[in-house]
């Protein structure tokens, strides 16, 4: 999943034009010589975007409780002649100046611009910045935290400069906040918590692919669904867009202390678990014996009509297994059913001598608990009671295994085999590939 949006390019782009307008110099926090003062009267609104719905051609996005954290990351003072220029960054962020201007115009920059005019510098004139890898690996691990190789999320200590929230039911999906010091600010959107609680960033922050490389994103989520958003620099003041829809401080016109960013995530599904257990009133222990399930799970589509977006076979082993869980596989709020096989002829279980009882479903997210939903808070299951025939039948069911080959593209499949002899083996000569 592509994570890079067209506005954290042209906040960057802003970053850069921000930069061009500071002198080579350091400017402390409360300007010079006759230099105004920072201006405290800048707004945001952070607005979920209508246009969302037409995305996804529902509304779900609109059940989200949204949180909206600002970080500030360079104040700025404003400068008559040039606009605006660096000021003194906050305690958090005090080293990411330096690695922001010589991320965007070499090493080496931010210490001639500190030392001027006794030190010099001179940009190589084809050097190109990686404005994500500036955003990914420079300020979004000062601001909210650092992945390992392992994925390991380690969250840093850093607070929100200010925030912004709104409830799942308010009606007025925008968050506004007012007074902010001019500057460069990142703004990571997220979810939060049951009665409007506060999450903290190990709850709402994950790694996710872009590419060969992984980035981090926040995430709010509905019932249905997680919506993925990327955290972005914003200036303020800023500048309308050009012709080309860039919003750049360097661009011609009016300074506006009022911005409006219309957030556009990405969403995914949100699987839950399923677990079928296998009770058993008598259990001969002369040989294992194999159960099979058929699992079919559908949703409503816009139409009302049931969409299959599960169908899968599973066994339990006896008496090795006694239960089978199915695990982030199966989509929130899908209705989910579970048939025991039975014989072409109905009289029984192939090659088991075990014969259906009763089955009860013991955990499900529908709250009369007549169907087998799956829960975002729970995990579904359902247990089938059987009963000893006092036959001294053998059984074996098969499961299809997939897994996707990355270098070939290809799924592949094979058949594993359950059965009283050897207790669940592969059948590798059954494999087969498929596109």
């Amino acid at each position: 999943m592509r994570m890079k949006t067209r506005q954290t390019l042209a906040a960057l782009l802003a970053l850069v034009m921000l930069l061009a307008l500071a002198p080579l110099g350091y400017a402390d926090e409360g300007g010079t010589g006759d230099s105004p003062a920072v201006p405290a009267d800048n707004s945001l609104t952070v607005d979920l975007a209508s246009t969302n719905k037409t995305d996804w051609g529902d509304e779900d996005i609109f059940d989200l409780a949204l949180a909206a954290d600002l970080y500030l990351i360079v104040p700025t003072k404003a400068n008559p002649t040039d606009g605006y220029d660096f000021a003194n960054a906050s305690s958090d962020f005090k080293g990411s100046v330096k690695a922001i201007a010589d991320a965007v115009y070499g090493e080496g920059y931010w210490d001639a611009a500190t030392n001027a005019p006794s030190t010099s510098f001179v940009r190589d004139k084809d050097y190109k910045p990686d404005y994500e890898k500036l955003l990914n690996d420079t300020i979004i691990p000062v601001a909210i935290g650092t992945f390992n190789e392992e994925g390991t999320f380690t969250p840093t200590e850093a607070a929100a400069t200010t925030s912004g929230s709104y409830s799942k039911e308010s009606t007025n999906k925008t968050i506004d906040i007012t007074g902010l010091t001019s500057g460069m600010y990142l703004l990571v959107p997220h979810g939060v918590g049951e009665d409007g609680t506060t999450l903290t960033k190990k709850d709402y922050v994950k790694s996710t692919e872009a590419g060969e490389s992984n980035v981090t994103v926040t995430i709010a989520q509905t019932d249905t669904y997680s919506y993925l958003f990327t955290p972005q620099l914003i200036s303020l003041p800023t500048k309308d867009p050009d012709e080309n829809g860039v919003i750049s401080t360097a661009n011609p016109g009016d300074w506006k202390k009022e911005l409006t960013v219309k957030l556009k995530p990405q969403r995914e599904e949100r699987m839950g678990d399923l677990e079928i257990v296998k009770s058993l009133d008598e259990y001969v222990d002369s040989y294992p014996a194999t159960f099979v399930f058929q699992v079919t799970a559908t949703v409503k589509d816009k139409n009302n009509k049931d969409k299959v977006v599960y169908n899968n076979v599973h066994t339990i082993n006896w008496p090795e297994q006694k239960s089978v869980k199915i695990e982030k596989a199966i989509p929130i709020g899908a209705e989910v059913t579970v048939v025991e096989t039975v014989s072409a002829d109905g009289s029984g279980y192939d090659g088991s001598c075990y014969q259906f009882v009763s089955s009860a479903i013991t955990s499900t997210g529908d709250q009369a608990g007549e169907k087998l939903i799956i829960a975002a808070d729970k995990v579904a299951s359902i247990t089938f009671t059987n009963t000893h025939d006092d036959t001294d039948i053998g059984g074996y069911g098969i499961e299809n295994v997939f897994a996707y080959n990355k270098e070939t593209q290809e799924w592949k499949w094979k058949n594993k085999v359950q059965n009283s002899a050897d207790n669940g083996t592969e059948n590798n000569e059954t494999a087969a590939e498929s596109n």
